[in-house]
């Protein structure tokens, strides 16, 4: 069992533990050895039903996200634990359990912090414990901020987050490491941690980082290039050389003839432009204003006493639901999400 601070809230958990307690009480009051004076025995149950657990079955495992009962763990905390048993399939090693707590900690719109982990033998007898601090130094305050999941999850009756973690996870597990998408949720979970403007560059970096590397990816028809390196100097030999004369008197010549040479290659915007074609996910005039207000924090072009912060706000949360239709189109996500850029935070359809 793996535990961890700041949990979603209630309403994730669909599915019921049904508890009961027993409790007897005897008494016998003696005048003599032989004698008794009265005698009472009394038996209480009590029992109750409570919604607090979500049942994972996918990649040849089976895994349940249980909500720790009130009074165990801080009370600012939402505190929740993973529980694996080789009975149910098998236990997944160290990374495999990194990259489930990942992949739900994005469904859940909450870093899962991890706290630690006890182990325990076929008869329940604990052999093994482990505690940790939380990442980073702010763990009540993080866990006192909102939560931020990507689809609608917070109905009890259908268990939602039960079908997108279940639907998402063969996915992550398959790209993961390819796309760098733990170093993207990094940069995800600082951005959310950070003033704002800051946290404009940095949620941007963490859409720069699976766009780099969706350009080394097999998938990739252009690898971020408009030609091959090979095929733009051959092309262009000529010309480079008689460039290269030109320039060579030139204390900053060579300078030039290097941005000359890296010609083929695609610039800022246009590595946005081609990756969202080649992954077939549409971006609106909203979400490119988005990028373009990025570039301003980004490259130092702000002056604070003329920045408009609410449009800025109104910038992260466009950034935020992209990053968050990019990970759900890799991921191979069917269905809706939740739309920050707009007021009201309408559901629409991934297209």
């Amino acid at each position: 069992m793996e535990w961890f601070l700041n949990g979603p809230q209630d309403s994730v958990f669909h599915r019921s533990t049904k508890r009961k307690l027993s409790k007897s009480f005897f008494r016998r009051r003696l005048a003599s050895k032989e004698d008794k004076i009265d005698s009472i025995e009394v038996s209480r149950d009590s029992s109750s039903i409570r919604s607090d657990f979500l049942r994972i079955k996918a990649c040849d495992m089976q895994f349940l996200i249980v909500k720790v009962p009130k009074g165990i763990g801080p009370e600012w905390s939402s505190n929740i634990g993973i529980e694996y048993r080789k009975a149910w399939g098998r236990i997944p090693d160290r990374d495999e359990r990194k990259k489930i707590e990942e992949l739900c900690s994005f469904v859940f719109g909450r870093q899962l912090l991890s706290v630690g982990y006890t182990a325990y033998d076929q008869n329940e007898n604990m052999v093994e414990a482990y505690a940790h601090n939380p990442w980073g130094n702010e763990a009540k305050s993080l866990c006192s901020k909102y939560d931020a999941p990507p689809v609608r999850i917070d109905n009890p009756i259908r268990g939602k987050a039960e079908d997108v973690i279940v639907q998402l996870l063969p996915k992550y597990y398959e790209r993961q490491e390819t796309l760098f998408l733990k170093e993207a949720l990094w940069h995800y979970w600082i951005s959310r941690n950070v003033p704002v403007g800051t946290n404009l560059s940095i949620i941007s970096a963490a859409v720069e980082t699976i766009i780099n590397r969706w350009y080394r990816f097999k998938e990739s028809k252009s690898g971020g290039v408009y030609m091959q390196k090979s095929k733009f100097e051959t092309l262009l030999k000529e010309e480079i050389d008689g460039i290269k004369r030109k320039l060579a008197s030139e204390p900053e010549g060579e300078k030039i003839v290097a941005k000359i040479l890296r010609a083929y290659d695609f610039g800022i915007t246009e590595r946005f432009r081609i990756f969202f074609e080649e992954i077939k996910l549409s971006i609106d005039e909203q979400e490119w204003k988005a990028i373009k207000e990025r570039h301003k924090f980004a490259h130092g072009h702000i002056e604070f006493g003329k920045t408009d912060w609410n449009r800025v706000i109104q910038h992260y949360n466009t950034f935020e639901t992209l990053l968050h239709k990019i990970l759900l189109k890799l991921l191979g996500y069917s269905g809706t999400y939740i739309d920050r850029s707009v007021s009201g935070w309408k559901d629409k359809e991934i297209v």
